[in-house]
């Protein structure tokens, strides 16, 4: 049983491309929340090519063990624990 044309147009199925997945060669597609590395050691962040938000490792030690700076394009900042927990507020607070 085949799938309906205009069925597969409106779920975005292409009956016809096969997908083959070859030597090195990543099985999802990328995503849409990336992160670049800066060559002055800081990171951005962007969601679909815009840029949302910068986060560092912190310079100065402190007690609390906070040890990445993470600031939005709204100029929210904030000390995470680490660079996951920075990412994510990094989102959560654009949106």
């Amino acid at each position: 049983m085949t799938l309906p044309q205009y069925i597969a147009d409106l779920c975005g199925i292409l009956e016809s491309a096969p997908v083959t997945i070859g030597r090195g060669q990543n099985k999802s597609p990328e995503s849409p929340l990336q992160t670049v590395a800066n060559p002055d050691g800081t990171r951005t962040v962007t969601y679909f090519g815009r840029e949302i938000g910068h986060m560092s490792r912190a310079k100065i030690a402190n007690r609390d063990a906070q040890h990445w700076i993470a600031v939005t394009t709204n100029g929210d900042v904030k000390r995470c624990f680490s660079e996951h927990h920075a990412r994510t507020w990094i989102v959560e607070n654009t949106y």
